[in-house]
């Protein structure tokens, strides 16, 4: 009986392409914001908190959030979750966070498999 698990690279590798994703965003609405306050100066110059800043510092704390619930918690508890585990009968995978799934296949039935191999498989 032969268990596989998830690699951490593909999951260190997504924290650190989603980090740097996150961090063009953001710069990207800090300067549509930029490109805002010198295209409209009186209007930013009339009220303390904008519309526009509200809004970028909402999404920005948006994703800060949604990085930080997904990349940092959830996605390693899955990859912690998920194994294979091989036998001369039967292939079990187990896998889930909040909900736990384990699947049976018999040896028997498996006809044909194919190996795919994917950027962040």
């Amino acid at each position: 009986m032969k268990k596989y698990y998830a690699d951490k690279k593909s999951l260190n590798f997504l924290r650190v392409f989603t980090f740097v994703i996150i961090i063009g965003i953001i710069i990207g609405l800090k300067y549509l914001l930029y490109y805002f306050e010198r295209r409209y100066p009186d209007y930013f110059l009339s009220a303390r908190f904008t519309v526009p800043e509200v809004i970028v510092w909402i999404v920005i704390a948006l994703l800060v959030t949604a990085y930080v619930v997904f990349l940092l918690i959830i996605l390693p508890l899955w990859y912690r979750s998920v194994c294979y585990t091989v036998s001369a009968d039967e292939i079990v995978l187990r896998s889930g966070v909040i909900f736990r799934n384990t699947s049976y296949i018999k040896m028997s039935s498996v006809q044909y498999t194919t190996t795919i191999c994917m950027p962040f498989s």
